[in-house]
């Protein structure tokens, strides 16, 4: 009887343990459903079914062998991908280590971006040894985003990627990015996958092993490096430069992509120096772009100070005010390189307009553009009609209108060698207005003095002011006009030969 409790008790305490087991396995999600004490369920397609095995009046369930499928609950991911010796995966790659150096990205069609953040390996001090500091093995792109400091070295490989993949699997490539650095080292190579992309970053791949090693190796593949980008790959330090096509002598170099890397801007000057410009005038700047074999020899145009002067996209400077103005050129490359000149910006020189004048009698008459007047004096001829024209030198545009005889004050302004006044009426011309427009406006001031019936010369008027007499029925007779840098003094009394008398510019009743 005793023997037959011990024996009942037994296979209790079993059937116990065995329910207990099937409820921590269905909390786990890693069985949907585990039959016991005889109730076999059908399981879903891809589940595992316990075996039952009879044993006196019990039917007790085996443990079962559990598959872990796609999608079930539990599941850790494996990414194909080794940092340091640590493989990571779902559960850690947010913060492979714990310390925020390395985390992982995955992307929804394969690879993904590994981020290093100040993250130090040396896989040689291990024991045993790990040949690979970084090693994907994936399908997909490889980016890794460099922030901060980081250093990886190993016996065989820096950072090692597929060199078998099968382009019509898809892309695979270790590409390379960000603002920080990275320095890999390893026997057989710093960095080696089928293809490699390097955009960003400061990258120095170090072969320290075979002399005909290569610091940046693709066999068979495609070694890119952006323009302006800082890459130093060789063997043992020794080269700078290029980015090697060499293999280990057991390899197939024939399929070896030598490849070497896009040459940077190392200099930029411009030519000249340091120019002297007059107000309104123009200059070509020339920026010289070293080395000659650069990838990117173009430049963006720059001036501190678009007030004193302006320069475009190629190099042409136009002197705006009197000052001091730094035209700088930037490489275009990302290397940061640039050369400047100094533009100091003097007074223009007085110019003046074109002027040609209708007079009585005589129609029109030859155009001046000396500013020693145009008209007559001395022949009591009145103006009836005139017109103006900047010089070419000048941007810009010019205004004016004249009062007339009966008529008064024009109501539409002219500009640019329209006609102002009449011709063929009889009509003295008695004052005028004058302006500049556009850039002319912001660089110079435009003077003129009308001499007028009885009064003789008068004084100087500027930039739209009336000059002459409105309202005395005083005809005017001839007229200077010249153009002189923003905010100078008139011309004196005494200019160009011609003396003023009347000592307004303007009179009216």
């Amino acid at each position: 009887m005793r023997s037959a409790e011990q024996s009942f008790e037994g296979r209790s305490l079993r059937r116990f343990v065995l329910s207990l087991f099937a409820a921590l396995v269905m909390v786990l999600g890693l069985c949907p459903a585990i039959a016991l004490a005889g109730e076999v369920e059908v399981e879903p397609e891809g589940a595992v079914e316990p075996v039952a095995v009879v044993q006196g009046e019990d039917v007790i369930a085996e443990e079962p062998v559990v598959t872990v499928q796609d999608g079930l609950v539990g599941e850790v991911k494996d990414y194909g991908l080794r940092v340091g010796g640590t493989q990571v995966t779902s559960d850690n790659a947010g913060n492979v280590f714990g310390d925020g150096k390395v985390s992982f990205t995955p992307a929804a069609g394969g690879g993904g971006t590994l981020t290093l953040n100040g993250y130090t390996f040396d896989g040689t001090q291990l024991s045993p040894e790990c040949d690979r500091g970084i090693q994907y093995s994936g399908g997909g792109d490889l980016t890794i985003e460099l922030k901060g400091s980081n250093s990886i070295k190993a016996t065989v490989f820096g950072i090692a990627g597929r060199i078998d993949y099968d382009p019509s699997e898809g892309s695979n490539s270790i590409i390379i990015t960000g603002s920080g650095s990275l320095i890999a080292t390893g026997m057989g190579g710093g960095i080696r996958a089928q293809n490699i992309t390097i955009n960003g970053g400061t990258v120095t791949a170090i072969a320290n092993g075979k002399e005909n090693s290569g610091g940046i190796s693709a066999p068979g593949g495609n070694v890119t490096i952006g323009a302006g980008i800082n890459v130093k790959a060789g063997a043992d330090e020794k080269n700078d430069v290029d980015v090697t096509g060499k293999a280990y002598e057991s390899w197939d170099k024939s399929k070896w992509v030598q490849t070497t890397a896009i040459v940077a801007v190392t200099g930029v000057t411009v030519d000249p120096a340091t120019v002297s410009i007059a107000v309104g005038d123009s200059k070509e700047l020339k920026a010289i772009v070293t080395p000659d074999d650069a990838a990117d020899k173009t430049v963006t145009w720059k001036s501190d100070d678009d007030d004193v002067a302006k320069v475009d996209a190629n190099g042409k400077v136009t002197a705006v005010a009197v000052g001091r103005a730094y035209i700088t050129a930037t490489a275009n490359d990302g290397s940061g390189k640039s050369g400047k000149c100094v533009v100091s910006v003097t007074p223009p020189p007085v110019t003046a307009p074109t002027v040609t004048a209708h007079v009585q009698r005589a129609g029109w008459m030859d155009s001046v553009a000396d500013d020693g007047g145009a008209g007559t004096v001395g022949k009591s001829r009145r103006l009836e009609a005139l017109t103006l024209k900047l010089p070419n030198s000048i941007s810009g545009g010019i205004e004016y209108r004249c009062h007339l005889q009966k008529s008064g004050w024009e109501k539409t302004w002219k500009s640019d060698g329209q006609v102002s006044g009449t011709t063929g009426q009889s009509l003295r011309a008695e004052a005028f207005e004058i302006r500049l427009t556009g850039e002319a406006a912001d660089i110079f001031d435009i003077r003129y003095r009308v001499h007028s019936q009885r009064l003789g010369w008068m004084g100087w008027a500027e930039n739209g002011q009336p000059a002459g007499t409105t309202g005395m029925s005083r005809r005017a007779e001839a007229i200077q006009v010249v153009i002189v840098p923003k905010g100078s003094d008139a011309p004196g009394k005494t200019y160009n030969g011609v003396t003023q008398r009347y000592l307004q510019e303007y009179a009216k009743l």
